[in-house]
């Protein structure tokens, strides 16, 4: 089944590029503690000595995502780059998000408000496994087999797995096909059970207190208006957009910039707290340009900064003698 989308919701839509897995492995935390999972397999969290072990709360776990949402929000802005997949579209009341709203004035030639067109069109959601079940037999949990789609082109960077009935994103850790068939990998910690996920302390061992049911769908675009004439001469862009996988780079530069925006630190972890207050030190000679940086003056505000001036680059063209509905996609730009 297939489900043409009009709007975008961000909020719903869109997962953030640096999830708690790659924080945790980032500060060198147990990704079952920051996920609140009290694991007794899990050495680095029990290991003797080891200050990264103890057990995270939903407010902590948000604390983290607000600031890395800001952080890349800011990046993005100033690359015109989106680190992670996003839906843009051409009808601001559609999107209610100006940010995620591409309309421009009519023009013999456009380039695209935002940079890595994946695919043009409008969002279209197949339905691939609604309500498939979780085999938590192994530590990894498994999804699947789910009978692949004749249907339409398959890529699996366009597979997305939810909790149930919501638009609440779980991160797999590998999505593949074996023949005609989908599988899909997630570290059990990170299936914690919907109605459980604001509680801490949860039984690594105790399978009924992670999810045992998720939706899976697929991502697709349907190329039928991608660009529309609005009237009051202006035009309406849809497409998604975005880093298909976000590099190591775009992640380490969001922590950073998510880092000097936190007023305190992250957590008690000896690990996290240092890379915190580094990236929250001002040093006593500021370099002039410095002062005049939008993101801040401390040192992870500078640092991503310089770093994504370094991102800036033309973006998808579209050519059409002020005739919206012929388009031409130029090598010069690419898509993925």
């Amino acid at each position: 089944m297939a489900i043409v989308e009009t709007y975008v919701n961000e909020q719903e839509t869109r997962r953030t590029a640096v999830t708690l897995a790659h924080y945790a492995r980032a500060v060198q935390y147990s990704e079952c503690a920051v996920h609140g999972v009290d694991n007794p397999n899990d050495r680095t969290r029990t290991e003797l000595g080891n200050q990264c072990r103890d057990l995270w709360s939903i407010d902590q776990r948000n604390y983290i995502l607000r600031y890395m949402e800001e952080a890349q929000i800011e990046l993005e802005n100033e690359a015109r780059r989106l680190f992670s997949p996003t839906w843009v579209t051409g009808n601001l009341e559609n999107s209610g998000n100006e940010r995620l709203t591409d309309i421009q004035d009519c023009a013999p030639s456009y380039h695209t408000r935002w940079d890595r067109v994946i695919k043009t069109g409008r969002k279209v959601v197949h339905e691939l496994a609604p309500g498939a079940v979780v085999d938590h037999s192994q530590e990894t949990a498994v999804v699947g087999p789910i009978a692949l789609p004749g249907t339409f082109p398959f890529n699996s960077h366009f597979v997305k797995v939810f909790y149930p009935g919501t638009q609440l994103e779980i991160d797999p850790s590998r999505v593949y096909t074996s023949g005609s068939n989908l599988y899909i990998e997630v570290p059990r910690c990170r299936m914690v059970r919907y109605g459980s996920r604001t509680a801490s302390g949860i039984d690594f061992d105790d399978i009924s207190l992670f999810q045992d049911t998720v939706d899976v769908v697929y991502w697709d675009t349907q190329d039928v208006n991608s660009v529309v004439d609005l009237g009051n001469g202006t035009v309406g862009f849809w497409y998604l957009a975005g880093e298909l996988v976000p590099t190591q780079q775009q992640i380490d530069m969001i922590i950073r910039l998510a880092h000097a925006k936190m007023p305190t630190e992250p957590c008690q972890c000896e690990v996290a707290q240092r890379l915190w207050k580094a990236d929250r030190e001002i040093p006593d000679y500021i370099d002039p340009r410095r002062l005049q940086c939008p993101f801040g003056i401390n040192n992870g505000s500078w640092i991503a900064w310089k770093w994504v001036q370094t991102m800036k680059i033309l973006r998808l063209g579209f050519v059409g003698n002020n005739k919206p509905a012929r388009k031409m996609w130029s090598s010069r730009y690419g898509l993925y």
